[in-house]
Formats: structure tokens, sequence, C-alpha cells
């Protein structure tokens, strides 16, 4: 039973199965912000009116700035182009 366990953590702490499960990651959550971006480019017509605006813009322009901010950070994080200036909070 030892061997199994010294084998499966060897094998998880892998490096290159590291760098997968990365790469992985990287690719489903930067494919689930751009979903919810698209859906928001699509439902821009009911959205601008109830969208909040924030920091005196207009509602129109922050569902726009939010827009271009979801679908631009989601397409960095997708490619792996400066994935830190694009995840940073």
């Amino acid at each position: 039973m030892k061997n199994f366990a010294k084998t499966v953590s060897r094998f998880l702490l892998c490096e290159r199965l590291s760098d997968w499960a990365k790469l992985g990651l990287r690719v489903f959550i930067g494919f689930m912000m751009l979903t919810h971006g698209i859906a928001k480019i699509e439902q821009f017509d009911t959205l601008k009116s109830t969208f909040p605006a924030t920091m005196g813009m207009s509602s129109e322009l922050s569902l726009i700035l939010i827009i271009l901010v979801e679908v631009g950070c989601s397409s960095l994080v997708l490619l792996g182009f400066m994935t830190r200036l694009a995840v940073y909070r």
C-alpha cells in the first residue's frame, strides 16, 4: 500500500503533469470568462438600460467597458499572453 501511495504521489507531483493541469485550468477559466462576455454582447440592448452606472459613467458606457474587459482579458488568458497582467486584481 505504501508503494502505491508513493507511486501516485510521484505521478501527481510530476512537473509535466503540473504543466498540463495549469494549461487546462487556464483554458477552462478563460473559456468560461469569454462565454460570460459574449452573453453580455448578445443581450446588450436589454442590459444597457438596467446595467448599473458606476463612477459617474452612464450605464451604457459601463456595460461597454465591462464587455471589453471580460472579452479582452479572457482572450489574453486563453492565449497565455500577459496572463498575470490580465488576471491581476
